[in-house]
């Protein structure tokens, strides 16, 4: 797979609002756009805007090697500390100087509210309030698995707002990843009742 920025890297900072409604129900922000110059200004300003009137943010981390390019560090400071992180195994160990998805978590854990990593068939590791979880993955049988972090995104955050704990979103979003892997190509059909 090769990423593109495309239009997303020529977004500024004029083009945000200057407010946000006082409800926002979540930022959520992939790291594409931090991590190229062209959208990081703006990217940085609407996390400043949501952290402003206490709207919860989410970060997915994106890529392993970009971060690499980066250096940790510097991007680990983009990120407000009350953020959910949403890395792979990978992406975590890079940012965290840990092999192990438990020990990166637990070393994640201890600059932000929130962190998931995603591990593939063996599911995820869940950080949060002072916890560390291992969450097992759905069965499936793996054909291709484009796109399946971003479902896994997509099934944890549509968890949250539905009003479900972290660990239940955690629960939906392996079965969102699960569901992704089992096709050919990253776009699933919709979800049966």
């Amino acid at each position: 797979m090769v990423p593109s920025a495309g239009a997303n890297d020529a977004l500024s900072v004029a083009d945000l609002p200057d407010n946000l409604p006082v409800k926002v129900d979540r930022l959520h922000v992939s790291a594409y756009a931090l991590l190229r110059a062209g959208s990081r200004d703006a990217a940085l300003a609407m996390m400043q805007r949501a952290s402003l009137v206490q709207a919860p943010i989410s970060v997915d981390v994106a890529s392993a090697d970009p971060i690499r390019r980066t250096g940790p560090d510097l991007f680990l400071r983009w990120i407000p500390s009350a953020a959910l992180v949403i890395a792979n195994a990978d992406e975590a160990s890079v940012l965290s100087g840990c092999r192990a998805p438990e020990h990166a978590a637990a070393n994640l854990a201890t600059r932000f509210a929130e962190v998931v990593i995603k591990c593939g068939s063996r599911g995820a590791i869940l950080a949060a309030n002072g916890e560390i979880q291992h969450i097992a993955g759905a069965p499936t049988d793996a054909v291709d698995s484009t796109g399946a972090g971003d479902a896994f995104a997509a099934g944890l955050l549509a968890g949250i707002h539905q009003g479900h704990g972290l660990m239940t979103a955690v629960i939906q979003a392996n079965q969102f990843g699960a569901r992704a892997v089992a096709q050919l190509g990253a776009r699933p059909g919709p979800l049966a009742d």
